[in-house]
């Protein structure tokens, strides 16, 4: 895997459309995290739009904390209307694989990334 200031990705479950996210496992010394990435409403509940068929499942821990969550798609809505496309992220640490229903996942943050449209688009 690659190593980046002592972390190593040693597996990574690949972009998949209908999944719409992307989980990797790293390993720092003797401690394991996994990280996932994709569409925002399928970090914060891999159900979000309907089950899909990723072997890794979850709610992040706060989904129940409706302001927390407002706040989330608010921001995630507002970076969109500004041209933003975003990306969450979400955290377990260890391997959430082993973990199974114990892993805890907690919520990153938002990537927002500049995706301006291509001169050749049209409006």
């Amino acid at each position: 895997g690659n190593s980046k200031d002592g972390y190593v990705q040693t597996e990574i479950i690949g972009f998949n459309p209908s999944v719409k996210r992307v989980v990797a496992f790293v390993k720092s010394g003797d401690k394991t995290l996994t990280i996932a990435k994709g569409l925002p409403a399928k970090i914060l509940d891999t159900e979000a739009g309907a089950p899909d068929d990723h072997e890794l499942q979850w709610k992040v821990d706060k989904i129940n904390d409706h302001a927390f969550i407002k706040s989330v798609e608010a921001t995630d809505t507002d970076l969109s209307s500004s041209g933003y496309k975003t990306i969450a992220i979400a955290v377990c640490e260890g391997n959430a694989r082993e973990l199974g229903d114990a892993a805890v996942w907690k919520f990153a943050g938002l990537l927002p990334m500049l995706d301006p449209p291509r001169e050749d688009t049209p409006a």
